[in-house]
């Protein structure tokens, strides 16, 4: 079976070792073996892209002021 990279890190490890592997339902983590449903792992990216974006925004206005 083919593992596809996740773009978010483990919620679990913070390692960026998420994989959905063909046939299987579960996203696992192959650092910590951290398991997350879809549906989890979809909220923790939305949070975690929320989170990279506030960051930038923070940074950016740093670095205007």
């Amino acid at each position: 079976p083919h593992r596809h990279p996740q773009a978010a890190p483990c919620p679990e490890c913070d390692t960026f070792a998420l994989t959905r592997t063909d046939g299987h339902w579960h996203i696992t983590c192959h650092a910590c073996g951290h398991t997350l449903e879809p549906e989890e792992y979809d909220q923790h990216a939305a949070d975690f892209l929320h989170t990279l974006q506030a960051q930038q925004a923070a940074t950016q206005d740093d670095a205007a002021a």
